[in-house]
């Protein structure tokens, strides 16, 4: 535990500024939404606001992606990977201290974001009885996607050239792995026009329960990405 505390410390010391600037600069954007929202009503509100905030709802799920490439690929560009692979450490805590750092970023942002989209139907009876539903699998499709990044970028610096080519290729090919398992378990239960849609992602209408297929299919491959990764970092990656 001592080990991964320290871990988790540098990863956040080493992204501390960019880490910081982001929380400033999506804190500064909500803030003159909310303002804006408050001081002219949703009839006075012109296009460019909402281009805003929905600018800032993309951007609060694709910066911590870029994070799970920028926090392997930071050391090795500056170097510091031989001396993180040479600790007398189980390496699964560096992956799962890295992971921490990208989740922390992740669940800041989306919650933050989440709660300026979901102002007025947080006072509504029965949004919370529908959307915890939503947000939970939302969650767990980001972490998908960052486990996944994980893998890719593990697995290209496995190899000696073309490293950047190896992991784009890697993340492309298997992102969308989960939407279509899904939809080939779907079509087998005579489902398959409601798996087209993204997996993880689906709320039933008319207060039905939520597809918990998606979820669990996502949810298989976080584990999937996480023992190939670590078996990666473990076995195949070398200083």
């Amino acid at each position: 535990m001592n080990a991964y505390i320290r871990l988790l410390k540098t990863d956040i010391r080493s992204f501390r500024n960019w880490i910081s600037l982001t929380f400033i600069l999506f804190g500064v954007t909500e803030f003159i939404l909310v303002y804006l929202l408050s001081r002219y009503g949703n009839e006075k509100l012109s296009l460019w606001f909402y281009g805003l905030s929905w600018s800032a709802f993309i951007a609060a799920i694709l910066v911590p992606v870029i994070l799970s490439f920028a926090i392997w690929m930071y050391e090795w560009r500056q170097n510091t990977h031989y001396s993180l692979l040479l600790l007398p450490i189980n390496r699964s805590l560096i992956f799962f201290s890295k992971l921490t750092v990208v989740l922390f970023v992740d669940t800041i942002l989306l919650v933050s974001t989440l709660l300026f989209w979901g102002r007025k139907w947080l006072l509504q009876d029965g949004w919370l009885n529908v959307d915890i539903g939503f947000i939970s699998s939302l969650f767990v499709t980001l972490v998908t996607i960052h486990l996944l990044a994980f893998f890719s970028v593990l697995t290209g610096l496995c190899a000696k050239k073309c490293r950047t080519i190896i992991t784009t290729a890697v993340f492309i090919v298997l992102f969308p792995a989960p939407a279509l398992l899904t939809y080939v378990l779907m079509a087998l239960n005579g489902q398959a026009e409601i798996g087209l849609v993204f997996s993880g992602i689906m709320v039933m209408k008319n207060d039905e329960p939520l597809l918990l297929l998606p979820m669990l299919v996502n949810v298989l491959f976080c584990v999937l990405y996480s023992i190939g990764g670590i078996a990666l970092l473990r076995k195949k990656i070398h200083i």
